[in-house]
């Protein structure tokens, strides 16, 4: 069975001044399709980030996220352009309501 899910080595780390804090460190694991899965962890345990590399809404330090045969890190241009052009319709949709009221 295929995958639909693949992570191979992502590492993620955050600066924060001169402190450097890996919230990922070499996470590897695929889901077939069909599969359903949970990520369970204490705060701080990487769980929002690895999501947010797997939604393509940030880049990993290293490895690569492959969902349904697209990768990851090339989806990340066109990902951000759709999250703009939506944020940018719903603020002045929200401000031409505010005029109209």
């Amino acid at each position: 069975m295929n995958s639909f899910i693949e992570a191979v080595e992502l590492r993620k780390t955050y600066h924060v001044g001169k402190i450097e804090v890996p919230a990922l460190r070499g996470i590897s694991f695929s889901v077939p399709k069909g599969e359903f899965v949970s990520v369970v962890g204490p705060s701080g345990s990487g769980k929002s980030t690895l999501f947010y590399l797997l939604g393509g809404l940030t880049h990993a330090d290293s490895g690569h996220v492959v969902v349904d045969g697209f990768n990851g890190q090339a989806m990340f241009p066109l990902i951000m352009l759709i999250f703009l052009i939506i944020s940018y319709v719903y603020y002045h949709k929200t401000r031409i309501k505010k005029v109209f009221k």
